[in-house]
């Protein structure tokens, strides 16, 4: 499997060194990009990039226009914002021009890495073009794409439940223990671990079924559940 690569869009020699530095740390394969121009030339029908950390004050074409013209060329790339001014409009500014994250400035590594995973996980299919699995919460099932009925738990169909529901099928730790009926404050997180780690086994060597270091869990493929009458 070929390691995904992150583009990386930052004008400042030393921020760009250190992004560079940082994300190559947490095993990605990187291309650095010095100013939005450069960046914007790469950008084709087929990006070579699982995700992109683009400044948001670049000179020129700033990451605002760059954002949006990746996202308007690719629909699962990633796309990661940074920016010194960490408030609300600025956030909300950039998901309407097609970044998925924001982070401000000095970006911290591990909620860097977080984001960059999560990313990662959703642009890499763990499944075919058009198979999906099936959650049946009146019979209590899981079916494969192949056909194959899984057996589980009333928990187990909850956290399938609150994944299935979320456009990104990815879901925190608090989420999924309220999902449950649980305080998180008050439930034990490693009771969580066990059982999400069981029902990883109960989906197989190659369950999309999958854990965000730090932040949850996502199911890295398409989930779905019939609608109750």
């Amino acid at each position: 499997m070929n390691t995904p690569c992150i583009a990386i869009v930052e004008s400042n020699t030393f921020l760009r060194d250190e992004l560079d530095f940082k994300i190559s740390a947490l095993g990605y394969t990187t291309m650095a990009f010095a100013d939005g121009s450069a960046f914007d030339a790469g950008i084709t029908s087929n990006p070579p990039w699982a995700v992109a950390v683009i400044d948001l004050a670049l000179p020129g074409k700033d990451g605002m226009l760059l954002s949006r013209h990746l996202r308007q060329v690719s629909k699962s790339i990633g796309i990661v914002m940074l920016g010194y001014r960490n408030n609300a409009s600025d956030r909300l500014l950039a998901q309407k021009e097609g970044a998925d994250n924001y982070l401000g400035k000095p970006v911290d590594t591990e909620e860097l890495e977080a984001v960059l995973n999560m990313l990662v996980l959703r642009a890499e299919p763990a499944l075919p073009v058009g198979t999906n699995w099936l959650l049946n919460d009146v019979c209590m099932t899981l079916t494969s794409p192949v056909g194959t009925k899984i057996g589980l738990t009333l928990s187990e169909v909850e956290l399938l439940r609150a994944l299935a529901l979320r456009t990104d099928h990815f879901a925190n730790r608090d989420a999924l223990i309220k999902s449950m009926g649980k305080i998180p404050d008050c439930y034990d997180p490693r009771a969580l671990e066990v059982m999400l780690s069981r029902l990883r086994r109960k989906l197989g060597d190659h369950s999309p079924l999958k854990a965000v270091r730090a932040r949850g869990y996502v199911f890295a493929a398409d989930l779905h559940f019939p609608a109750m009458a």
